[in-house]
């Protein structure tokens, strides 16, 4: 509540002066930075394309989990942001080092809230720390749209994301089988992954 600047000004001098050291390295560098914010349901399918092709460049594309041109996961964005962009709920954050994409923020909202789904940036300009200067150019921008939904971060927080945050709470995941069989293969299988785990543990 309040705006961007009551929130900004609470963060750690750290955080705030790391920031602004990446924005000037990146203009010294002429590479100004630039965000794009894609809400139109039109154009959300071809920033989903391009988050995909930014993320399979980086480490997650190099140990098979990235959303990547073409993937099942990429097909499921996709499809979730054409649905949610059509009733506005869906948008995209992409930061521009001069010309160039360097980092993409994947969000959805509701009445209440905006979820930050999935962020990537480009790994050789990680000199300038393109995501950190993503995420505090959203969160400005999200500021600004003056519906006072709370940001959520939905994911593991380390001690980066928590100097980002106002308050933190437990994520707990929860998994609803509607048939018995399904959930006891799936408990048995469980079980064998955890005794194949302990077997190659164990000493010889």
């Amino acid at each position: 509540s309040g705006g961007f600047e009551p929130y900004w000004s609470q963060r750690s001098r750290d955080l705030r002066q790391n920031v602004r050291r990446y924005a000037s390295r990146a203009e010294k560098n002429q590479l100004p930075p630039r965000l794009a914010a894609v809400t139109d349901p039109a154009e959300l399918d071809a920033a989903v394309q391009r988050y995909a092709a930014l993320e399979s460049r980086g480490w997650k594309g190099r140990e098979g989990t990235a959303l990547a041109p073409g993937n099942l996961q990429e097909q499921l964005y996709r499809e979730i942001f054409r649905q949610l962009g059509a009733t506005g709920d869906a948008r995209a954050y992409e930061l521009y080092l001069g010309e160039k994409l360097a980092a993409s923020r994947l969000l959805i909202s509701g009445p209440r809230m905006f979820v930050m789904l999935k962020t990537t940036y480009d790994e050789e300009l990680k000199q300038h720390a393109p995501g950190r200067l993503l995420l505090h150019a959203t969160l400005e921008a999200l500021a600004a749209t003056g519906v006072g939904r709370t940001v959520e971060f939905y994911t593991r927080a380390n001690d980066d994301m928590l100097t980002w945050s106002s308050s933190q709470r437990p994520i707990v995941n929860v998994t609803l089988l509607r048939n018995g069989a399904v959930a006891a293969a799936l408990k048995a299988l469980s079980r064998a992954r955890a005794s194949a785990r302990d077997g190659r543990q164990s000493p010889a």
